[in-house]
């Protein structure tokens, strides 16, 4: 399970990444920086449904595409303001798509765990009432 965790973060960072590449190469310090951060917003919302059209039936779409598709949207709103305003390193790319991604993963990570709730093995398999738990 943990090895499918990990894919998990890795296709979010793969999503905010080729989204922040395509911005750097279609967006210019001309651009205005709304227009750059809204075009990043589309391009990022885009971006992971085409790229994983493909493997989504074999994967969980609430652990890969809801914060794939967060990370690949603000990675694409935050590289197309910091373009308009100067040019921006790929080592900078690279780095903002990782802790977008991070940021991210974590986020989702805790409000998954937070709406399920822990998981509770009863040695019956039923439901586990207030004084199983404690």
């Amino acid at each position: 399970m943990v090895f499918l965790r990990i894919f998990d973060w890795f296709l979010g960072f793969l999503m905010s990444l080729s989204t922040a590449f395509l911005m750097i190469s279609i967006v210019s310090p001309e651009w205005n920086g709304f227009i750059a951060m809204i075009f990043g917003m589309v391009l990022g919302m885009a971006i992971p449904c085409l790229l994983f059209f493909i493997p989504i039936p074999f994967l969980a779409d609430f652990e890969v595409m809801i914060p794939g598709m967060v990370c690949a949207m603000v990675t694409g709103m935050i590289i197309g303001m910091m373009i308009s305003v100067n040019n921006i390193t790929y080592q900078m790319l690279v780095f903002l798509s990782g802790e977008i991604t991070v940021l991210t993963q974590i986020t989702f990570s805790l409000f998954n765990k937070r709406v399920h709730g822990y998981v509770v093995n009863l040695p019956t398999g039923g439901n586990a009432d207030e004084s199983q738990l404690r």
